[in-house]
């Protein structure tokens, strides 16, 4: 992992630890269960890296292919109007940009994984959330609640990505 960049980080490794810190607030007594195989708990920092890497990178996966591509319509249509170019072309768009080495476009990806990174936190508090009421286990209050504005901060985060790569690519007509 000490190969990846903080976009990188952001988008695939980071909810990956927030899942687990979570799923550690829901059960606390995770580590002390008897049934733990004792080859996880000699190399729980080993077991820890790869399950935080492997979870990271399922809710970001997942969270691009099913969720962002409502979200990403819904922002795109509030920004540009409903006649505004589809999302493919828009992708398009982008991808030329990123091409031009003037472009603000560089830019906008890295705060494209901040926003990504606040929905995948999301994605990664209403799993363990899920999993503890599924067991029937007491959720703590604040997480449903760091849930809830990871949430408002990811679609505020997107619509104000949304607004400036709009007037990036009025301005650089790509």
């Amino acid at each position: 992992m000490d190969q990846l960049n903080i976009d990188e980080l952001l988008r695939y490794v980071f909810a990956g630890a927030v899942l687990l810190v979570a799923i550690g607030c829901v059960f606390p007594d995770a580590l002390d269960c008897p049934g733990l195989p004792q080859i996880i708990k000699d190399n729980i920092e080993t077991v820890g890296g790869v399950t935080v890497l492997v979870a990271g990178s399922l809710i970001y996966v997942l969270h691009r292919a099913l969720a962002h591509r409502a979200f990403y319509w819904i922002g795109v249509k509030m920004v540009w109007g409903w006649n505004s170019p589809t999302i493919i072309e828009l992708d398009l768009q982008r991808f030329k940009r990123r091409a031009n080495d003037t472009s603000s476009q560089k830019y906008l990806d890295k705060w494209a994984s901040q926003a990504h990174y606040l929905f995948c936190v999301f994605w990664a508090v209403f799993i363990a959330s899920t999993i503890g009421m599924a067991l029937n286990k007491s959720i703590p209050v604040w997480l449903y609640f760091s849930a809830g504005v990871a949430l408002v901060s990811a679609f505020l985060h997107q619509y104000r990505l949304h607004r400036r790569e709009q007037a990036v690519a009025r301005s650089e007509q790509t």
